[in-house]
């Protein structure tokens, strides 16, 4: 769901680039209704997709990558990173705050929403 100033974080580990980019690519419908796997796998029915960021890191320096994300200096304390080596795709989706109930699919976590 839509709101100002939060951004919802996903974790997940890939083979490579391509299936990343795969999962996240939005098709439509013949209704124009948006989906991907991801939308699918996490129940999400809608998000502005000009708010999401996306990355895949497979280097050892993750926390470094992280920086990279728009205003990262506001919620990365915040993150539970002890374990960030065990993944290699960041996804999170500004000005949203999932309130949905999968917290888990396939390889993806959701890590929560924060201000920002």
């Amino acid at each position: 769901m839509e709101e100002e100033n939060k951004v919802s974080v996903w974790l997940g580990k890939l083979d490579n680039q391509e299936k990343f980019k795969e999962y996240i690519s939005e098709i439509y419908d013949d209704e124009g209704q948006m989906m991907s796997g991801f939308m699918n796998d996490f129940e999400i029915k809608f998000y502005d997709s000009q708010f999401l960021e996306a990355l895949f890191e497979a280097s050892a320096n993750k926390d470094e990558a992280l920086k990279s994300f728009s205003y990262s200096q506001n919620f990365l304390d915040k993150l539970p990173l002890e374990n960030l080596s065990h993944y290699n795709c960041f996804l999170l989706i500004y000005n949203f705050n999932y309130v949905g109930q999968v917290d888990k699919a396939g390889s993806f976590k959701y890590i929560g929403t924060f201000a920002y």
